[in-house]
């Protein structure tokens, strides 16, 4: 016997002899279903609604248009500085950002089990109030951070050793305490977002790996990180994603050699690698003025 629920879009309680467990999943398919723009015909409105639902629903409903159709209204309830109100997706009043590239060397795979070898950083971009990109010189003074570290645990890959460039001997004689370069590369990221008035976001390519050595050096032997727990963007994910290209197909071989840049590098030096990473952070933070 098939449940019959109430017409109440507000209630979702079963009127049958229906058992508890199959009405438990009419009730919860009833309840979750992915909110529609428009209500049906015959429905009640949304604004019967409770207005932190209605609010909700308006966020999760419309997405920034396609260059070539007019950009959509801000959704009903959306917040302003939030609201998909331009075209290919650049948003008005957008928070002020600062995009520094990023990359390390490790010993290993996985921090805590390996050690970062060296670590390298660069000013890249500073997208402003009205999502305009403005290009700053990584060459320019103050605007980089290099440091080879100390290793922090006896275990290491030596395929991946060899490729930094250093040797055990050489990292645990020279190298820098992590103590110390650690609380300086988050005060040199605090300095460079105060003189620019932005707030600081990590860029790599590709970003999953970069992203977890940097964050466990960073809480781990400087106490916090300056990019919170996401403020952080992917090249590779996001050339995917404008290109409609698969994750596993975004590598630098199949990319344009103009996105890329002359710059680019892979040499396992952090910080000329995080230099040679800018000419394509710049053109996908760019990609929506090349569709205009």
């Amino acid at each position: 016997m098939r449940s019959k629920l109430s017409a109440s879009p507000t209630s979702c309680v079963a009127h049958s002899s229906v058992a508890p467990r199959q009405r438990s999943r009419a009730v919860a398919s009833r309840r979750w279903r992915w909110p529609r723009s428009r209500p049906r015909s015959g429905s009640s409105s949304t604004a019967s609604r409770t207005p932190a639902r209605s609010s909700a629903r308006a966020r999760r409903t419309r997405w920034p248009s396609p260059p070539d159709s007019s950009p959509p209204s801000a959704p009903s309830g959306c917040p302003p500085t939030r609201a998909a109100t331009a075209t290919y997706g650049t948003l008005h009043d957008v928070t002020r950002e600062l995009y520094i590239s990023v990359d390390v060397e490790p010993d290993g795979h996985v921090p805590g089990t390996s050690s970062m070898v060296s670590l390298g950083a660069c000013a890249a971009a500073i997208r402003d109030d009205d999502g305009n990109v403005e290009t700053l010189d990584p060459e320019a003074e103050g605007h980089s951070f290099y440091a080879v570290l100390r290793p922090i645990t006896d275990r290491y890959v030596d395929k991946a050793l060899r490729v930094t460039g250093f040797t055990r001997e050489q990292l645990e004689q020279d190298g820098r305490p992590p103590e110390e370069a650690l609380p300086e590369f988050a005060a040199w990221i605090d300095a460079l977002a105060a003189e620019h008035d932005a707030l600081p976001v990590l860029a790599a390519y590709p970003l999953g790996f970069v992203w977890h050595f940097t964050q466990y050096y960073l809480h781990e032997f400087a106490g916090r990180s300056p990019f919170g727990q996401s403020a952080h963007l992917d090249m590779k994910s996001t050339y995917a994603a404008l290109t409609h290209s698969a994750v596993r197909d975004a590598i630098k071989r199949r990319m344009p050699s103009a996105l890329l840049g002359p710059k680019d590098s892979k040499t396992h030096h952090a910080l000329n690698d995080a230099k040679g990473h800018v000419d394509l952070l710049l053109g996908l933070l760019r990609w929506g003025e090349r569709a205009r």
